[in-house]
C-alpha cells in the first residue's frame, strides 16, 4: 500500500484495506494520529511505542498491527497459514483484557477473518488448560501477572511460547507502578523465548518475521527510555501532545479545607460536596465520578440518588425487566434516580448493563473506580475527580494520586461527536492543590520497578539456566528497563556515588548481582559457588518458588517452618506472607473483632485498632 497522495489528517479506511478486511473498523475515517503511523503500522514490522492523550483512539494502533500479521500471512508469497499467527495482548487488569477480547472477537472472530480471541487472566487454570489457550488461540489477551507465571517454565514449551509474532502492550506506563516488576520481567523473557526458538528452529524462523512489540502508553516525559528498551529505532517513538485528543477539556481545581489531622475524614468529607459540583459543571450532561474505594462508589451513588439530582422529568425511565436483572440490591435501588456505580467487584452482568445504560443516556451519574480509567470506552461531558489520595496500606497510609493517575481520569472528559469541549473537576486540599494546578498536571517520570522484584526475577531465570554466573547476570540485567533507567536516574535507585562513565555503572550492577546471587544462596534458594565467577544452580526450592510465583522472603519463612508445626502455627505462618498482605478496610474492624471471639484458632488482644500495622493484617488473615 502506498500512502504518498492521501490525506494523511484523515485517512479513508477504504483507501487502505480491501472490502474484506475494512469491515473490521466501525468508522470510515481514520483519525489524524491513526493516519500518521499507518505507513509504519502497516507496511513494515518495526517496533513502536506510542504515547498519547486518553481518548486520541491508540487501540486502533493495536489493530492495526494484528492487520500487517493478517496481510502477511494472506500474502501469495507466504508459506505460513492464516493459522499460524499468534499476538499476546498485555493489558493492566481483568477487567480490560475482557473488554479487548469481547471487542475482538467481533472483529477479528470466526465470523469476521477468522482468528480465535481468548482471556488468559485466572489464577486457577491447570498447566494442562492453559497449554491448550496457547495452542489452539491467535490473539490472547493477558495481564502482566499471568503471562509472567506462563512463561516462567518456558523451557518446558517452548515451542508454544518461541512462535509468539506480536506482543502487544497496553498502558506500558505502568512499569512504574508496584506490579511494574511483572510486566519488566515478562517483556524481557518473551524476548529471550523468541530468540531461543529462532535459534533452534532456523526454517520456521525463516518464515516468519520475528518478534514485533507494539507499545501503548499515556503522555510521558520519558516515553523514549521505554522505546530504547523494547528496542524501537528513533522512528519508531511517537509522542502525541494534548491537540491530539477529540475533545479539549478545560479542567478545574477546586480546594475544599485542609485535611486536618484525619485524610481519611476530608476524603469522606468530599461526598458533601460533589453535588454542588455536577450542579456547576455537568449543564444536565454526563458525569463521571472517580471515586477512591468501591465502598466509596455505592455510598456516594445512595446519597446522590436521595438528594433530588434530577427532577423525574428529566430522566429516562429504566424499564422494569432491566431492572430486575440487576442483582446488586443497591445498584438496583439507585440506577432509577439517574445514578449508579461502577467497579470491579460487581457481577460481570450488572457492569454490562451499567455501561449500556451509561452509553444510552439513561444513567446520568456514573460514580466509579479506576477500572474504567484504563480501557473502557465511556466519556462524559463531565469528570470529577474526588479527592486526590490514594489508600496504600497500613505501611503506607494516605499517597498523593500519581499525576499521571489524574490525567488519565480527566482524560474521559468530552464526549466526540456530542460536545465540542468536556471539562474536568479535581477535588483537592490545601496540601495538595500545587500538585494539580495548571502548568503541574504532567505526568511524572516512570521509573523501574524492578529492584523490589530482583531475587524473585533472579530466581525464575536461573531456574530456566538463563542466569548461571555473574555475567550472565548481568547481560539479563542489560535486557531490563532498570538498565534503561539506572543511567538516567542513579538517585532514584539508591546510587549516590559519582560515576564517571558507564564503566563505574558496570562495576555496581556487577556488585549487586554479586550480592543479589549469593544472598539467595544463603537463604538456600539456589547453589552457588564461592569464587569470583559466582556459578549458580537451580535447586528443588527454586523450581517450586518459580512455578507458584511465591516471594523469596516467603520461601524462606515456608522452608524454616518445622516439619513437626502444628496447624494454628502453620495457619500463623502462612497468614504472615507478603502475598497475602491487603490493608484492612475501616469497615471490617468490628467484623473481624467479633470473629475472633468464635474462632478456633484466635491471635491474641484485638485485632484491629486505629494503628494498624502488618501484623494485625496478618492476624485478620489468620481468622
Amino acid at each position: 500500500m502506498a500512502f504518498d497522495g492521501l490525506n494523511m489528517d484523515n485517512i479513508l479506511v477504504s483507501d487502505v484495506l480491501d472490502s474484506s478486511l475494512a469491515p473490521i473498523f466501525h468508522f470510515e475515517r481514520f483519525n489524524k494520529l491513526q493516519s500518521i503511523l499507518l505507513d509504519q503500522l502497516l507496511e513494515t514490522n518495526e517496533n513502536i511505542v506510542v504515547g498519547a492523550p486518553t481518548g486520541s483512539g491508540k487501540t486502533v494502533v493495536h489493530e492495526l498491527a494484528i492487520l500487517r500479521l493478517l496481510q502477511l500471512r494472506l500474502s501469495p508469497e507466504s508459506s505460513m497459514k492464516l493459522s499460524s499467527i499468534k499476538a499476546v495482548m498485555i493489558a493492566p487488569n481483568k477487567a480490560l483484557c475482557k473488554q479487548r477480547v469481547l471487542d475482538w472477537s467481533h472483529s477479528f472472530g470466526s465470523d469476521a477473518v477468522g482468528l480465535r480471541v481468548e482471556e488468559l487472566t485466572g489464577d486457577s487454570e491447570s498447566k494442562h488448560e492453559t497449554n491448550k489457550v496457547l495452542a489452539r488461540a491467535n490473539i490472547i489477551v493477558t495481564t502482566p501477572e499471568k503471562w509472567d507465571s506462563v512463561t516462567r517454565q518456558w523451557r518446558q514449551d517452548v515451542m508454544l511460547l518461541g512462535c509468539v509474532d506480536l506482543l502487544l502492550i497496553d498502558e506500558v506506563h505502568h512499569l512504574g507502578d508496584d506490579r511494574g516488576a511483572a510486566l519488566e520481567v515478562a517483556v524481557v523473557r518473551t524476548k529471550t523465548v523468541n530468540d531461543t526458538y529462532a535459534k533452534n528452529n532456523k526454517l520456521m524462523a525463516s518464515k516468519r518475521n520475528g518478534l514485533r512489540m507494539v507499545a501503548l502508553s499515556a503522555t510521558l516525559p520519558n516515553l523514549a527510555d521505554i522505546g530504547v528498551w523494547l528496542g524501537c529505532a528513533p522512528t519508531g517513538i511517537h509522542y502525541f501532545d494534548e491537540s491530539f485528543r477529540p475533545v479539549p477539556i478545560t479542567t478545574h481545581v477546586q480546594v475544599f479545607g485542609s485535611e486536618g489531622k484525619s485524610t481519611f475524614l476530608f476524603e469522606q468529607g468530599l461526598d458533601r460536596q460533589v453535588k454542588g459540583v455536577i450542579e456547576q459543571f455537568s449543564e444536565g450532561k454526563q458525569t463521571l465520578v472517580f471515586c477512591g474505594s468501591k465502598k466509596s462508589t455505592e455510598t456516594l451513588a445512595k446519597t446522590l440518588g436521595s438528594s433530588g439530582l434530577y427532577h423525574s422529568s428529566t430522566l429516562q425511565n429504566v424499564p422494569t425487566a432491566i431492572i430486575n436483572t440487576i442483582g446488586n440490591p443497591v445498584l438496583r435501588g439507585v440506577v432509577q434516580q439517574g445514578v449508579a456505580f461502577h467497579h470491579a467487584a460487581l457481577a460481570t452482568q450488572d457492569r454490562e448493563i451499567i455501561e449500556q445504560l451509561f452509553s444510552n443516556g439513561v444513567v446520568k451519574v456514573l460514580l466509579c473506580t479506576t477500572t474504567l480509567m484504563l480501557g473502557m470506552n465511556l466519556p462524559a461531558h463531565l469528570v470529577v475527580v474526588k479527592g486526590t489520595n490514594q489508600w496504600k496500606g497500613s505501611s503506607s497510609g494516605y499517597t498523593p494520586l500519581p499525576r499521571s493517575t489524574v490525567l488519565q481520569m480527566i482524560g474521559r472528559a468530552g464526549r466526540p461527536g456530542l460536545d465540542t469541549q468536556g471539562v474536568a473537576v479535581i477535588m483537592t486540599s490545601f496540601e495538595q492543590q500545587h500538585l494539580y494546578e495548571d502548568g503541574c498536571l504532567d505526568a511524572d517520570v516512570v521509573e523501574s520497578s524492578l529492584l523490589s522484584r530482583l531475587p524473585e526475577s533472579l530466581c525464575s531465570e536461573i531456574s530456566q539456566a538463563v542466569i548461571v554466573d555473574i555475567d550472565s547476570a548481568l547481560e539479563w540485567l542489560k535486557k531490563t528497563f532498570f538498565f534503561a533507567r539506572i543511567f538516567k536516574n542513579p538517585a532514584f535507585y539508591g546510587i549516590h556515588e559519582k560515576f564517571t562513565d558507564h564503566g563505574d555503572f558496570e562495576d555496581y550492577l556487577t556488585d549487586t548481582c554479586t550480592t543479589a546471587l549469593k544472598d539467595l544462596c544463603k537463604r538456600g534458594l539456589v547453589n552457588a559457588t564461592h569464587d569470583s565467577a559466582c556459578t549458580v544452580t537451580a535447586l528443588p526450592e527454586t523450581l517450586i518458588m518459580t512455578k507458584h510465583v511465591i516471594r523469596a522472603q516467603t520461601m524462606t519463612a515456608l522452608m524454616g517452618m518445622s516439619a513437626t508445626i502444628d496447624l494454628a502455627g502453620a495457619l500463623q505462618g502462612l497468614s504472615s506472607v507478603q502475598e497475602l498482605h491487603t490493608p484492612i478496610a475501616r469497615g471490617e474492624k468490628k467484623i473481624l473483632n467479633d470473629l475472633a471471639k468464635k474462632c478456633r484458632f484466635r491471635p491474641k488482644g484485638k485485632v484491629c485498632t486505629l494503628n494498624w500495622s502488618f501484623h494485625q493484617c496478618a492476624d485478620s488473615l489468620f481468622l
